[in-house]
């Protein structure tokens, strides 16, 4: 179940439409022998968003409402 759920998610990074301010989606590759997923994403120097709210704290609404609707679109 979990796997499936994976695969559903990278189908689905691999169909959305890239959007000025999302990480990017370069690829997914398996490794048989390990059984091994790696996903390679956009290097983001100011790190994860969970990175930020533990220096920030919280996330102004504005700025979650932006994100959102990027997603959205």
């Amino acid at each position: 179940e979990k796997r499936q759920q994976l695969l559903n998610e990278i189908r689905t990074l691999c169909e959305a439409p890239s959007a000025q301010g999302l990480v990017e989606f370069h690829g997914a590759f398996y490794t048989p022998d390990s059984g091994q997923i790696s996903i390679a994403l956009e290097y983001m120097n100011g790190g994860s968003l969970a990175d930020v709210l533990r220096v920030q704290k919280f996330i102004p609404e504005p700025v979650l409402a932006s994100m959102v609707q990027k997603l959205l679109l």
